[in-house]
């Protein structure tokens, strides 16, 4: 346990630290640090070196390991510890614990692949490292959903990974870019965050989605459920919004488009609401259509019976074998049973579904051309009308505020004293990575501390904010993580300092300083520990280690005590 009451215990870390692949077991307190080749795992994601602190007192360190899930520190902060450096080769994207603490996730960006590693914590010991996407889609937020580690992507595509060995469990395509991923105080319902600043809800345990609506105009970049069931988002628009999830009455479907070579707009449908389908429309074709390659990739056939349809190819009328597709899905809306007739010539370059007059007859499409979008609704009249799914969801804004600049990030501690404590960051400019600002960076030349960068606590009830943290970092303040007991803020900003708040007085009580930009930060829900995710400058010598980008930082509080699970 990595606690105490004072800051007169921090050691210097021990001389010698393992290798990438190896790990050395940390002893905390008067016992030495001893290395264990038996813990040798060829994981290239973890490393961690020898570290010395002073022993916890003993009741509060026995008291928060034997309490149960629920449990935290409370106190006020003090300093940081010595950490456990994780990894010092590549750059970390996202970082987030488990419910006991016991286990960290992280993402990272490892050679050609963005990937997913977790590992215990007691001892520092991996379970897996896992190819996610490719690298230049970013995996920018994790979190542990019941046997799951779910990863969204800017890929377009939701996974969740079994967190003992990251065996792929289930994936959905949804064709826009995901961004951050929040699971319901019921753990039934899994938000993810879009580009667009769309917000999909989807059951967690299925994927199946629920529901979906545009809440922002721009990339959201924090979201994070309430106690009560309530989603708060933070969008780089600068607006910060409260939604209430409910059942749906509303029958209808927003599909992002992308204009193929071809001239038309190809979208998502998901069959059964799990597998997706590149799809276009063309109400000229009486009949559906779908390519033989989609049939395979999609372990389809074609009837047993032999039965066949006329279709309109290129070269004039053909009879050709029929394929039951199965339920088809536009978002929430079920478009019925499908059946497509297989014929590569009739799907066009990057589409493999081309929905006919059969299936186009059950819906009203509507262009959005300012979004990119299809509007779809129910025909009316029609006697097998597109309809809502069972259990469909919609997505109603309560309230909105104006935040000081565009949102980074957001934070729920839903154990802190006296309620939930929320916790918002934002930056004066838009914080988007560019050659310019790395080229000024690198000269030492960062933008000014400023009030509209920084992160603020948030008053849900009146939905104001409340105490600011700003005027701290240079630039940008990209972000934001508070204590489960609501008394520590901690920041992260691309000057590549880790700002560590009281956030009962609103003062610095200490700061740390990476060798690059910090990412992501993250209290654990044990209240004990401070997770810093950060990117390390690239180095091709000493088998690729370079300065830490991730580290486990004991969060020191004084007069530390246990605070028991909310009931």
């Amino acid at each position: 346990m990595r606690l105490s009451t004072s800051r007169r215990h921090v050691a210097a870390p021990c001389a010698s630290s393992a290798s990438s692949s190896s790990f050395a077991s940390v002893v905390v307190g008067a016992r030495a640090c001893v290395a264990t080749a038996a813990l040798t795992i060829a994981v290239s994601a973890i490393s961690v070196g020898c570290r010395t602190t002073s022993p916890a007192p003993t009741d509060v360190a026995a008291g928060l390991r034997q309490a149960p899930i629920g449990a935290h520190l409370a106190g006020e902060p003090l300093d940081l510890g010595a950490p456990d450096v994780v990894n010092r080769r590549d750059f970390i994207y996202a970082v987030t614990f488990d419910d006991d603490g016991g286990a960290l996730a992280f993402t990272h960006h490892v050679s050609t692949h963005m990937e997913l590693t977790v590992a215990d914590l007691a001892p520092l010991s991996p379970r897996f490292q896992q190819k996610v996407n490719a690298s230049e889609f970013d995996v920018e937020d994790v979190a542990f959903v019941g046997d799951d580690v779910v990863v969204p992507s800017r890929q377009g595509t939701l996974r969740a990974l079994a967190r003992v060995d990251g065996r792929l469990r289930r994936e959905v395509a949804t064709g826009e870019g995901l961004v951050r991923v929040a699971l319901s105080p019921d753990r039934t319902l899994l938000a993810v965050s879009t580009t667009e600043g769309r917000v999909l809800v989807f059951d967690a345990a299925t994927f199946a989605l629920r529901g979906e609506a545009r809440v922002h105009d721009d990339e959201v970049r924090g979201l994070a459920f309430l106690p009560d069931g309530r989603l708060l988002t933070a969008a780089q628009d600068g607006a910060l919004k409260a939604t209430t999830v409910q059942n749906a009455t509303q029958a209808i479907a927003h599909l992002t488009t992308q204009a193929l070579s071809s001239g038309e707009r190809v979208f998502l449908t998901h069959i059964g609401g799990a597998q997706a389908v590149a799809t276009v429309r063309d109400a000229r074709q009486s009949t559906s259509v779908l390519s033989r390659a989609a049939v395979k990739r999609l372990h389809l056939s074609t009837r047993a019976d032999g039965a066949t349809v006329t279709v309109t190819t290129p070269e004039g009328p053909e009879q050709l074998p029929l394929v039951d597709v199965g339920e088809l899905r536009a978002r929430t809306l079920s478009l019925g049973a499908v059946s497509a007739a297989m014929c590569d010539a009739c799907v066009p370059v990057g589409a493999e579904l081309v929905l006919g007059a059969d299936v186009l007859s059950r819906v009203v499409v509507t262009e959005d051309v300012g979004h990119d979008e299809l509007v779809v609704r129910p025909a009316d009249g029609a006697a097998d009308a597109a309809h809502l799914v069972d259990g469909a969801l919609a997505l109603v804004v309560d309230q909105s505020l104006e935040l000081p600049g565009p949102a980074t990030d957001l934070d729920v501690a839903p154990a802190a004293e006296g309620g939930a404590a929320v916790l918002v960051s934002f930056s004066a400019a838009r914080a988007e990575r560019s050659f310019e600002l790395h080229d000024a960076e690198r000269k030492g030349h960062y933008p000014p501390a400023s009030p509209q960068s920084g992160a603020a606590f948030v008053d849900v009830e009146h939905f104001t904010l409340g105490r600011r943290f700003v005027n701290g970092h240079l630039g940008f303040t990209v972000t934001g993580a508070v204590s489960p007991d609501g008394r520590t803020v901690v920041t992260g900003g691309w000057d590549k300092r880790v700002l560590v708040w009281n956030a009962v007085t609103g003062e610095v009580v200490t700061e740390r300083t990476l060798s690059w930009l910090v990412r992501r930060v993250h209290v654990s829900p044990r209240g004990d520990t401070v997770a810093v995710a950060a990117w390390t400058p690239v180095n091709a010598l000493n088998d690729g280690q370079s300065e830490p980008s991730l580290l486990l930082y004991p969060l020191l509080l004084d007069a530390a005590h246990v605070v028991a699970a909310q009931r």
